[in-house]
């Protein structure tokens, strides 16, 4: 009953979210990666864990822990969990993502992943 309000108000199931959380501890302790991405099939969804980072200039950015609304033009579709407002980012994680994507495959497996995965999900230890 508990888990199942969880899902309803949250609108992904926990077993989701706790692959998410582990794909981010993965990635974190990963050595030589910025990101791992998984597939899961139970719901089709693509999952993107990101490395925590050390440096101080990715914790920060101009204010302790700011947010920011992610830019619509960069994708219109990132929406936050659990509402349909437009996502809100650490402004330091969004800044490290912009540049990972910039030097990586990141892009393309974002912006092509296969056709029957319907769905993106990112986390990072920033979000944690």
């Amino acid at each position: 009953m508990e888990g199942e309000r969880f899902e309803n108000n949250v609108g992904m199931s926990e077993e989701l979210i706790q692959k998410a959380c582990c794909l981010a501890m993965k990635a974190h302790k990963s050595t030589g990666k910025p990101y791992l991405s998984e597939k899961s099939h139970s719901p089709s969804v693509t999952i993107f864990g990101f490395a925590g980072s050390w440096s101080m200039d990715d914790w920060f950015s101009r204010k302790p822990f700011r947010d920011m609304k992610v830019n619509r033009e960069f994708s219109p579709s990132l929406r936050s969990i659990g509402n349909d407002e437009i996502a809100t980012v650490n402004e330091a994680f969004y800044n490290r993502f912009e540049e990972i994507k910039a030097k990586s495959s990141l892009e393309v497996e974002f912006l092509f992943p296969d056709a029957e995965m319907n769905e993106v999900l990112f986390i990072d230890q920033y979000s944690q």
